[in-house]
């Protein structure tokens, strides 16, 4: 899956609706939605970082989907 895509599941399985807001309060969630994906992928870097060095690919995906969820 590629970055984008994968940041997309992320701050929408958070959000758990469609794409689009759908009324003003849902739309007021969505940094939320954004805020909680971020920490998550934080939590994956960590790990990443700390666990596999040698898996260098790994880490620039997950950097990589990091930046799409602040782009979002």
């Amino acid at each position: 899956m590629k970055a984008k895509e994968k940041a997309k599941e992320l701050v929408y399985s958070m959000f758990n609706v469609d794409l689009e807001c759908k009324n003003e309060s849902m739309c007021m969630l969505y940094p939320h939605a954004k805020q909680c994906a971020l920490i998550c992928v934080d939590e994956i870097i960590k790990q990443v970082e700390k666990y596999d060095t040698l898996k260098l690919n790994d880490y620039v995906y997950w950097l990589e989907v990091r930046q799409e969820i602040e782009k979002l």
